[in-house]
């Protein structure tokens, strides 16, 4: 559009208050949608003394739901409590967890089986849930479940740890870094010996995280409280995380003893070229690498003896002896 800025076209200003008053504004009945009030205790009462009957004898999985607030996880989990039944009650975060273990409405539980980052003494860990500082530990660190979380977040030893945790599971990245020989961690962790509890009590509340875990969801009822993104797995890979794949590669490459160094120094070497390329502007030597080519399970049956190679089998996910299940 040309022409001077008084042949513009302005919007016209009109008085809000001119139209309102133009306006027929009037109530109305809201419309009937036929719904039913709710006894809340008699609710509960159903789903404590009922509901349970309806899925003890139904070996696959049941989805049970009430209104929000009604008091469905504490009335259902009672009456488990009431039949004597074992079970496993999970829930979104380990603060969650803590608050199911200090209502005195819910069944008293015999473990709160927590992750190895959580801290170790319930003491600390209201205190994070109340968002104050620690009244034993003030500024400093909360002993963890496990101390590797206790390491500066750049040490290099928790940052194969994680890397390794984060692809074969917690237990792995314990026996694949041989942490029981580092003095700050000993023999066994309190994360590591929690597990020793589970088998001698009844009543256990986790995070859902460990429900795919067969030492966990065989103890008795599984009780799912809430499902945000469970079993959602979405998977980035990053410079950081390539940087973060290499030391963990390297550390298994000089590792003299394990039965695949040879071939995971080929690996690093492939991921570094790789890592050089995505840095170029442009990129177009891609399809020039070439990933190393090799057959894990063949190369370790073929160069392991009878004893299991720790590292190989972190990395590999070659089948552990008896007892040395994943977790």
């Amino acid at each position: 559009m040309t022409g001077s800025d008084d042949d513009q076209i302005k919007p016209e200003i009109r008085d809000p208050t001119t139209d309102l008053a133009a306006v027929d504004i009037h109530k109305c009945t809201p419309p009937n949608r036929g719904e039913k009030s709710i006894d809340i205790e008699q609710r509960r009462g159903e789903i404590e003394n009922n509901r349970y009957a309806q899925v003890q004898n139904n070996d696959g999985l049941s989805i049970l739901g009430d209104d929000p607030g009604i008091g469905k996880t504490t009335s259902f989990t009672r009456g488990v409590a009431n039949q004597n039944e074992p079970f496993v009650i999970y829930l979104p975060k380990h603060q969650n967890c803590r608050e199911f273990e200090l209502d005195e409405l819910k069944p008293d539980i015999g473990l709160h089986l927590k992750g190895p980052n959580q801290p170790k003494h319930d003491g600390c860990l209201d205190a994070e849930i109340e968002e104050k500082q620690c009244d034993n530990h003030g500024d400093s660190v909360c002993p963890k479940m496990c101390p590797i979380y206790e390491q500066a977040p750049d040490d290099s030893i928790r940052r194969r740890f994680e890397a390794v945790r984060k692809e074969r599971g917690t237990g792995q990245a314990h026996r694949a870094l041989n942490l029981k020989e580092k003095d700050w961690h000993g023999d066994k962790c309190p994360w590591q010996r929690q597990w020793d509890r589970l088998d001698n009590v009844e009543r256990v509340v986790t995070v859902t995280e460990y429900a795919t875990d067969e030492r966990v969801n065989s103890h008795g009822l599984n009780i799912i409280d809430d499902l945000p993104g469970f079993l959602e797995k979405e998977q980035t890979l990053s410079e950081r995380n390539l940087r973060e794949i290499i030391g963990g590669l390297e550390y298994l490459a000089e590792t003299g003893n394990s039965s695949i160094s040879n071939s995971v120094a080929e690996l690093v070497d492939f991921i570094q070229q790789l890592q050089d390329t995505l840095q170029e502007d442009e990129p177009s030597e891609m399809k020039t690498l070439s990933p190393p080519n090799f057959t894990p399970q063949k190369e370790i049956g073929d160069r392991l003896s009878d004893d299991t190679d720790e590292l190989a089998s972190s990395l590999l996910g070659f089948n552990m002896p008896t007892g040395s299940t994943c977790y």
